[in-house]
């Protein structure tokens, strides 16, 4: 009996049908056919946004995550660290400054083929300068956004003086005054609102 091996590397979904003869000397030829389908998946990408208010509530999926066969595993990670691994072909998360930066998501299939995908996410900030030396001193982060009755002051940068004092002030659309609150930059604050729906306008005084 003689064995062949055939290396195919398809780039759609495709049938294959394995023909083998066996011929004796005193009977015909005898033929057997054979069939074999190979199911090739177009490669893994995620869906989901590249650029996010902090607080928001993300959803990471496959595009085209149905297509993939019932026992798929899926394992998510953010950086280097895995933040689910399971069956689901999606992952949830709250937009902020610690669960933002590259996704990767790495796709196995049942007969142990994997492929991975990445996608890179962005917080929405605001830069906080000292106009007077021209220096940039760090981001603050106002989320969810849009609020219904609260918000949430985050700070982060290298060259916040963590003990000094802040000031929160909104403005109306017409530039108006109508709230001022001390913070610190050494803890997030939550502020409660309780201000018309329209669109304000956040202001963050720091004290070098």
């Amino acid at each position: 009996m003689i064995e062949y091996t055939v290396t195919a590397s398809p780039t759609h979904t495709t049938t294959y049908q394995l023909f083998s003869m066996r011929i004796n000397l005193n009977e015909n030829g005898c033929c057997a056919v054979e069939s074999e389908r190979i199911n090739v998946f177009d490669l893994p990408q995620i869906d989901g946004p590249t650029s996010v208010n902090s607080g928001a509530t993300v959803m990471l999926s496959l595009v085209d995550g149905s297509k993939y066969p019932v026992s798929t595993t899926y394992v998510w990670k953010l950086g280097n660290n895995i933040v689910q691994q399971s069956a689901l072909n999606t992952y949830q998360f709250t937009a902020g400054p610690s669960t933002v930066g590259t996704y990767t998501v790495k796709v196995t299939l049942p007969s142990n083929c994997n492929e991975s995908a990445e996608l890179k996410i962005k917080l929405n900030s605001a830069r906080l300068n000292d106009s007077a030396n021209n220096a940039f001193l760090g981001n603050f982060y106002l989320y969810p956004n849009p609020a219904i009755n609260a918000v949430a002051l985050s700070f982060s940068g290298n060259e916040w003086n963590q003990s000094s004092e802040a000031f929160l002030q909104l403005c109306d659309p017409n530039g108006v005054i109508i709230f001022t609150e001390m913070v610190t930059a050494s803890t997030d604050r939550n502020t409660i609102l309780h201000f018309l729906q329209t669109l304000y306008l956040a202001y963050i005084m720091y004290e070098l």
